[in-house]
């Protein structure tokens, strides 16, 4: 089941760029039906997340990671969190958008992680500051670099416009 789960989430992937996103959500929702060994498929629940808030869909995006998930790690803590400041942002919601940026600042063992938290929240001083950090830092140089270099957009993602413009910045 595990390989399927992730042929499918790729299916999903390559449906979007070429702007197929009804084949693309239907890919990540049936992936999302398949558990994963400790529980619901949480994973998969949260790309579906990412994918409906980059869509613009905010609400859509919300009641997916707000549904039952199963076992969560704090990186899927971090990751179900970066989805709701997503759509709190898209929102306008700003206590949402704080309250989500510290549970990223304080669960998050990924530097880049912090970096977008910043970036949806509209922060790009901070932003530049924590990716400052990183470059600094001998361990998390390659990501840093990684992160830094521009890579191309997925067409038809209305929702990321502020990240990409923060990011941009």
């Amino acid at each position: 089941a595990s390989d399927v789960v992730w042929i499918l989430n790729y299916l999903a992937i390559a449906h979007a760029r070429l702007g197929n996103i009804d084949a693309a959500i239907a890919d990540l929702e049936q992936a999302a039906t398949i558990p994963e060994s400790i529980g619901g498929n949480v994973g998969q629940v949260i790309n579906l997340g990412f994918l409906y808030c980059y869509l613009g869909r905010p609400d859509a995006a919300v009641e997916r990671v707000n549904g039952p998930m199963g076992q969560m790690t704090p990186h899927g803590r971090t990751l179900r969190a970066l989805v709701l400041l997503c759509a709190a942002s898209q929102r306008g919601d700003r206590g949402e958008m704080k309250r989500m940026e510290r549970v990223i600042r304080q669960t998050a063992t990924d530097p880049t992680l912090v970096i977008d938290a910043h970036l949806w929240a509209g922060d790009v001083p901070a932003a530049e500051r924590a990716l400052l950090r990183m470059l600094a830092n001998p361990e998390y140089l390659p990501d840093a670099l990684q992160y830094a270099t521009p890579s191309r957009r997925t067409p038809g993602m209305p929702g990321r416009a502020r990240f990409d413009d923060n990011r941009d910045a």
